[in-house]
């Protein structure tokens, strides 16, 4: 099946794009669903408002270094206040850590997560002091002091934390949630064929049009490897 040729987000942004092209829309959600992608996303690409099914994920890309992965992930992050504190703190510390540099380079290794991680250790601290006033919660606003001192290991217990199994669980559990989402979304609606005598978008998958659609793609790495696409030149030159 093509499903199973298509590894990365790459490949499946060609592919969708192959579909809408011949105008295969159900093929289209079918390669959505069967790769976790939102009904509401794969809506809007195939309407023409969303430029690609589903954006390059930073974990997909090659870095020669941790220093590289960190300043791509606060560029995406767009928060000059808290993310970049911890984002540069990492860029410095690892520049003379190996260890830390291998740990923030693996893949599921993200400075968003590491963002939540600290994020809740907070939480945490200020839930324990409200519970020490006799209150239930934490009250809204409240303002919770930290110094690097406190911070800065809980960013580094993130990092040597062995979470992979953990976020590749919740990951598939994501996905079941999309797919069941897709599923009772088909059972509510019925394909109807665009014109009398034609082929509704659901029958255009014979085992030909995998064959011309895994044609098409391996085409299109081909084309691509030599050459920058526009998508490429617009993007932010890493230092």
């Amino acid at each position: 099946m093509l499903n199973e040729i298509i590894k990365t987000a790459e490949e499946l942004n060609t592919a969708a794009l192959y579909y809408r092209q011949s105008g295969n829309m159900d093929g289209v959600r079918e390669l959505a669903k069967a790769h976790a992608v939102s009904k509401k996303q794969t809506e809007e690409f195939i309407q023409g408002s969303r430029y690609r099914l589903v954006d390059i994920p930073i974990e997909e890309r090659k870095f020669a270094n941790a220093s590289e992965k960190l300043r791509a992930e606060m560029f995406a992050l767009k928060d000059a206040g808290f993310a970049d504190i911890i984002g540069q703190y990492l860029v410095n510390l690892a520049k003379t850590d190996s260890a830390l540099d291998a740990q923030v380079l693996k893949k599921h290794k993200m400075l968003q997560r590491c963002l939540d991680y600290v994020t809740q250790k907070a939480y945490n601290i200020a839930l324990e002091g409200a519970k020490k006033k006799g209150e239930n919660g934490i009250r809204a606003n409240t303002g919770l002091a930290l110094s690097g001192d406190q911070v800065f290991p809980w960013v580094l217990e993130y990092y040597a934390k062995d979470d992979e199994k953990e976020i590749a669980e919740k990951e598939q559990e994501e996905k079941k949630k999309i797919q069941k989402e897709w599923d009772s979304v088909n059972k509510r609606t019925k394909t109807i064929p665009k014109n009398p005598g034609t082929k509704k978008d659901s029958e255009v998958h014979p085992k030909e049009a995998a064959e011309q659609e895994e044609k098409y793609i391996s085409k299109k790495k081909s084309k691509d490897s030599g050459q920058m696409s526009l998508f490429d030149m617009m993007q932010p030159k890493e230092s």
